[in-house]
């Protein structure tokens, strides 16, 4: 996890001044509600960092997330790397529109989950995929918030269980801030 915010910190430093006014770089905090198939709804935290280059209206923006997911039984730490393909409507407005594709690597792989009738052993991925879709809002002084719905695209189980496909449905909201936006506000006094 160290070596990859080093390197998004080295690819940040690396950037030329001029070109800042089409990047974006900087952390994203917020709250994730994850859910597979039987479950009920989960809540946790995420920490991470995004990056994002834009021309005009379109953007491509890569984050790089920490977070827990699972069910209220059963949860699990993982990294989260979407990769969001951002259209904004009006060039001079912050309000987008995004989609794309997500990986979600899993640091842990819970072998026991408790339920009515005793404990059972599941054998879950390390890796799955995702698509990802939601809406953000880019303030002028570079807060950077977004609402989005991640939908599995691969089952979490090894097995079958009960003939279903246990995929994560996870809705997130969360809040950035744009670190460019400390240079484009000194160059422009």
């Amino acid at each position: 996890m160290k070596k990859v915010f080093v390197l998004i910190l080295l690819f940040f430093v690396m950037t030329e001044l001029h070109a800042q006014e089409q990047w974006s770089f900087g952390p994203r905090i917020g709250m994730g509600f994850s859910k597979n198939y039987y479950s009920h709804y989960y809540s946790n935290n995420i920490i991470g960092l995004f990056g994002e280059f834009r021309v005009n209206k379109i953007a491509t923006e890569l984050d790089v997330l920490f977070t827990k997911q699972g069910t209220f039984n059963a949860t699990y730490q993982c990294t989260v790397i979407p990769l969001k393909f951002k259209y904004y409507p009006r060039l001079n407005d912050g309000f987008n529109i995004f989609a794309g594709p997500q990986l979600t690597m899993y640091k842990e792989e819970p072998a026991r989950i408790i339920m009515s009738g005793g404990p059972y052993d599941y054998h879950y991925n390390k890796t799955t995929a995702a698509i990802i879709v939601g809406l953000g809002y880019r303030t002028k002084i570079g807060l950077d918030i977004a609402f989005n719905y991640n939908h599995g695209l691969v089952d979490i189980n090894k097995e079958k269980h009960w003939g279903k496909k246990w995929r994560e449905r996870v809705f997130q909201i969360t809040a950035g801030y744009d670190l460019c936006q400390l240079f484009k506000a000194g160059k422009n006094k």
